[in-house]
């Protein structure tokens, strides 16, 4: 797939820059600038994000609100395991695939972050990396180092932010009227759609998020078994 340059870096922008949003807040608007990146990306991001772009900056709100929302278990938590079905079965394999991925291109977490390799903003970053990778290998004409990185950016929205940052923007639009995390969602989703459609990815499915502590299994012929042991 031939990918023009400089729409590379600014998709690579464009990923780190919604990272930002959605860490506790370091900068009152991290979006600022979105604007003037959006102008290089691909016709089908700028259709998709032009429209809900705001015309000056939105401040950022208070870290309580970031607290409110993305909390284990609240409204919105930004962590890719916890809207897998099979969370308990499955959230080794996951993470252990995430971390295959961000040690094969030499990805590694900020020391003293706290964030699992999960995190929404992890997974953005890592995205920007492999498109600045992508980037690099073009301009250097190292074309096997090209293909592998441009491989692993469509492979990695595939098996992670597509299968379910869809339902974490659901999710925040639901918890919020207006502001900043709401725009966030709304640009978050725009623009790995329209990735998915460059890319060649199934859209973003809805998935439902897995609660933590569920209790305990109900037995769907509970009444019937009741009646047959008071036999």
């Amino acid at each position: 797939m031939a990918l023009d340059l400089a729409e590379t870096v600014a998709r690579s922008a464009c990923y780190k820059l919604l990272s930002l949003a959605f860490l506790p807040p370091r900068a009152a608007d991290p979006l600022s600038g979105l604007d003037r990146i959006v102008r290089d990306l691909p016709d089908g991001h700028r259709l998709a994000l032009g429209p809900i772009l705001p015309e000056g900056a939105i401040a950022r709100p208070p870290e309580g609100e970031h607290t409110r929302l993305f909390g284990v278990g609240l409204a919105a938590t930004p962590y890719e395991t916890e809207y897998d079905p099979l969370a308990a079965a499955r959230k080794g394999h996951r993470l252990a695939d995430l971390l295959g991925f961000y040690e094969a291109f030499g990805f590694r977490l900020a020391e003293g972050s706290g964030e699992f390799p999960d995190h929404l903003a992890v997974e953005l970053e890592f995205m920007a990396l492999l498109l600045l990778k992508t980037a690099q290998a073009q301009v250097e004409g190292r074309e096997e180092a090209r293909a592998v990185s441009l491989e692993a950016t469509g492979k990695f929205l595939a098996d992670h932010l597509a299968a379910w940052a869809g339902a974490f923007a659901d999710r925040i639009e639901a918890a919020t009227e207006e502001g900043f995390y709401r725009l966030a969602a709304r640009l978050l989703r725009e623009f790995l759609l329209a990735e998915c459609r460059l890319l060649g990815v199934e859209a973003l499915p809805p998935i439902a998020t897995v609660p933590r502590d569920p209790g305990p299994l109900a037995c769907p012929f509970a009444a019937g078994c009741s009646g047959k042991n008071q036999g």
